[in-house]
């Protein structure tokens, strides 16, 4: 039910969102994703068991501009990589972010803020999976769009998740080159 609920949604606001959708313009929809680094992603479980690695990033952007400088999205920004435990870990922020550019479309840096919450999942290379309780996250950034739809970013997430008995802290930073059409 919620999946239909998710998706209905979705075409709603593309469905509105269409007659002013990617007109070059900041206002209106916005919908977005990039693919880069994370040259830092860690784990704290406390009492020596940690890790940190390095290994991809990537985010997700979908939401509204409501002028040419301020974007309001809901935004998953995540790292991936291969532990030492035997396992591929996904961790990162999913949430709500504001977008701040300092000039028109084109050549502006801007800045980002979130708040969300915090995941973190894993997948065992010999089979199996889990995940930890969602918990309390955070995510800025700042970065430059050097053309009307491309820019270059770099976001810092943080956060905590849970498990019985354990509750862990979560940094990641990751540097990644989006695509953003509005």
């Amino acid at each position: 039910m919620k999946r239909i609920v998710i998706a209905v949604t979705v075409i709603l606001m593309l469905a509105v969102a269409s007659v002013s959708a990617f007109d070059g313009n900041r206002k209106g929809f916005v919908l977005g994703g990039g693919l880069g680094v994370a040259p830092v992603s860690t784990w704290d479980g406390g009492g020596g068991f940690d890790e940190s690695k390095a290994g991809g990033g990537a985010n997700f952007i979908i939401g509204y501009g409501w002028n040419e400088f301020n974007l309001i999205v809901a935004e998953g920004n995540l790292s991936a990589y291969d532990s030492d435990f035997g396992a591929t870990i996904y961790q990162g922020f999913s949430g709500a972010c504001w977008y701040h550019y300092f000039q028109v479309p084109g050549k502006a840096f801007f800045t980002t803020v979130g708040l969300g919450t915090y995941n973190f999942d894993f997948e065992f290379s010999g089979g199996g999976s889990g995940s930890n309780d969602p918990g309390f996250g955070l995510l800025g950034g700042g970065g430059y769009a050097f053309t009307r739809h491309f820019q270059v970013a770099g976001y810092l997430g943080w956060g905590k998740t849970s498990e019985p008995g354990i509750d862990y802290d979560h940094i990641h930073l990751n540097v990644l080159v989006s695509v953003v059409g509005f």
